[in-house]
């Protein structure tokens, strides 16, 4: 009622055992699905809680397993699915060929999109659609996406800058593909709604030494960030450049989005410093 249409949600922990995998799945369940599911007595039934992915030993389709028995099934709807869908690190839409190597911007478009040829491409997500949580009413927000990838490296191009065409078309291949989530899975959660909640983009931006504070560096002034490997456009740099519109700008619709997918999901750049 105070913020209609926000996600509202405690997460438990943001990627659990990303990067180092020696936590048991006991451990893992024990700090994310049974503890949410003994804390949600003590705030009101608006808060949802927060599961991230990023783990090995308690993967998506065993905590999927977990979600679809009992005592936790009773609380579906306040379990909410928090997925980071990255095209860097999992090297998804990727296409390898003896002369090079290239991301598919159809392939962006359509990744984990049910009936399409790439809904099985982001692993952790692919979990929970084998096991029709959506479908059955669980809901999945998107916690981190960027429009960054491989070509974010300052060895992009002779200005040490990631190429703003390429962070255009990632940017609103994302944003369709997410759109087109929401519209999938619309009126299979609870009172009609849609299972796919929406997106956070990864970051809002990015100061010096990974300090958000506006005030530590910002925008014309400041050359800090040229000299960082994984330099990564922030949202607010994809703003002030014109690269992110709002949807309204952009003509995008529940009813014109169709409309829009050829022009924003076509061809391949290539990666690892390529030009686009």
């Amino acid at each position: 009622e105070i913020m209609p249409g926000a996600i509202i949600a405690y997460e438990m922990i943001n990627e659990p055992d990303l990067g180092y995998h020696d936590a048991s799945a006991e451990a893992v369940r024990a700090s994310t699905v049974d503890l949410a599911k003994d804390m949600m007595p003590s705030v009101g039934e608006a808060v949802a809680f927060g599961l991230s992915d990023g783990t090995e030993n308690y993967n998506t389709t065993l905590m999927a397993r977990d979600l679809l028995s009992e005592p936790f099934r009773h609380y579906k709807d306040r379990y909410w699915l928090d997925i980071h869908h990255y095209f860097n690190w999992p090297a998804m839409c990727n296409v390898h060929s003896e002369e090079n190597s290239t991301i598919s911007i159809p392939c962006v478009c359509e990744a984990n999109l049910p009936g399409t040829p790439h809904q099985h491409e982001g692993g952790a997500w692919t979990g929970y659609m084998k096991m029709d949580l959506l479908e059955q009413g669980y809901r999945l927000y998107i916690g981190e996406w960027s429009a960054g990838l491989q070509v974010a490296r300052s060895c992009n191009n002779p200005t040490r800058l990631p190429n703003p065409k390429q962070a255009q078309v990632m940017w609103r291949a994302q944003k369709l593909s997410f759109l087109s989530q929401y519209l999938h899975y619309k009126g299979r959660a609870a009172h009609e709604q849609s299972s796919f909640l929406g997106d956070f983009y990864w970051a809002g931006r990015m100061g010096n030494n990974w300090n958000a504070d506006p005030s530590v560096c910002c925008c014309h002034q400041d050359s800090d960030w040229v000299d960082f490997e994984w330099w990564d456009w922030s949202l607010i740099n994809l703003i002030r450049l014109g690269l992110a519109k709002p949807l309204s700008q952009l003509g995008w619709t529940p009813e014109t989005l169709g409309q829009h997918k050829e022009a924003t999901c076509s061809g391949s750049f290539l990666i690892d410093c390529g030009p686009f």
